[in-house]
């Protein structure tokens, strides 16, 4: 399989119009041109702005080794037909309840894309899937790209922004096999990159909001080489931080339900994440990271890859450049004002751990 891991775009700002997380290149070996730290490195993102990335080039793409596939999950059985039935009802009816009582919860659209072009988390691995990562900024997307990489699959992060979506849906990546993961921040628009019969598999790593907003706090502190380089940051608690911080409170499920920033999120909304989330995702945690990866390479038939033991110890045991920062303790004032403003994240993150533990039950 061939990919272009150049096909990034190179600049380096946070909340501006960098919405990535700016790995350079990333070749086989999963080394890069600079040093990135691992679980802190993520950048924000700002849903108005778009720039330019490198087209996408398969004849001048890397040569990786095909990933072997298997399923670890059957489709018999009478409780899978429940399941499939309860899924059924949920996906297409609560959600159009829910879309005629609200106004634009989300777009419909793209959530029938979801509904048609993701498999179901019970579903069995298809030769024909594609695992699709959604990264969520600051939840461990340098480790994970980059073990992936070091285990020679193919990591398209061109898809990673709007105008990659578009050009994997014109090149057809997910019938052409060139890719084994496709890497994306866009959760609610990457399903159009799929179709029923070549389906995303998605998968996620989730961590705490709380700890997620104070890694960016401390980030942008000292990441002079961003464009949104705050140093005035240095001078100001991260109380403050929270208590100025614009946004709706619900990064991920405006991401996962394609919402602007701005954009108020309902209990509605943040039910709707829970369900896609629940019927669509392999759910993993950055604090139970080893059993996270442990899960994805089982479910995806990555466990056996030649590769895997040296690229565990380089990129998941071993953490590159870590940036060191102040813990925001639980039940302090930082804390409460951080929960208290983005509960729709905290809802959707606790739900997380709770699709973890289920997941562990009825998966592997």
């Amino acid at each position: 399989m061939s990919i272009d891991h150049g096909a990034i775009d190179n600049s380096n700002d946070i909340e501006n119009d960098a919405d990535i997380e700016f790995d350079k290149s990333v070749n086989s070996e999963g080394n890069s041109n600079e040093s990135i730290d691992s679980y802190d490195n993520e950048e924000e993102i700002d849903d108005e702005e778009i720039v330019t990335i490198d087209s996408f080039n398969e004849e001048e793409a890397e040569q990786f080794l095909p990933a072997p596939k298997f399923s670890s999950l059957r489709s018999n059985g009478s409780s899978f037909n429940v399941l499939a039935i309860i899924s059924f009802l949920a996906l297409f009816g609560m959600p159009f309840l829910l879309i005629n009582k609200t106004d634009a919860l989300v777009d419909h659209a793209l959530y029938d894309e979801a509904v048609r072009n993701l498999g179901d988390v019970t579903d069995p691995i298809e030769d024909t899937d594609t695992a699709l990562y959604w990264h969520i900024p600051k939840a461990g997307g340098s480790s994970v790209k980059r073990y992936y990489a070091c285990m020679h699959l193919a990591v398209d992060l061109d898809t990673t922004r709007p105008d990659g979506i578009d050009r994997a849906i014109d090149i057809g990546m997910a019938e052409n096999g060139s890719t084994d993961i496709a890497v994306t921040m866009y959760a609610g628009l990457a399903a159009k990159m799929f179709t029923p019969e070549y389906r995303g598999r998605p998968f996620v790593l989730f961590r705490h909001p709380v700890d997620r907003m104070a890694s960016l706090f401390y980030y942008l502190q000292i990441a002079t080489w961003e464009r949104t380089y705050s140093p005035e940051l240095a001078d100001m608690d991260i109380e403050t931080y929270f208590e100025t911080r614009s946004g709706n409170g619900g990064y991920t499920v405006s991401l996962l339900l394609n919402k602007k920033r701005g954009d108020p999120i309902t209990e509605e909304d943040v039910t709707l994440a829970k369900q896609i989330l629940k019927d669509k995702y392999l759910v993993g945690l950055v604090t139970k990271m080893e059993e996270s990866i442990d899960r994805f390479d089982n479910f995806f038939g990555w466990y056996e890859n030649d590769f895997r033991s040296s690229c565990i110890k380089q990129y998941i045991h071993h953490p590159v450049n870590n940036n060191p920062h102040k813990v925001v303790k639980e039940g302090s004032r930082a804390w409460d004002l951080a929960v208290e403003k983005n509960w729709p994240d905290m809802e959707l993150y606790d739900y997380a751990v709770q699709l973890f533990e289920e997941q562990g039950n009825f998966i592997f």
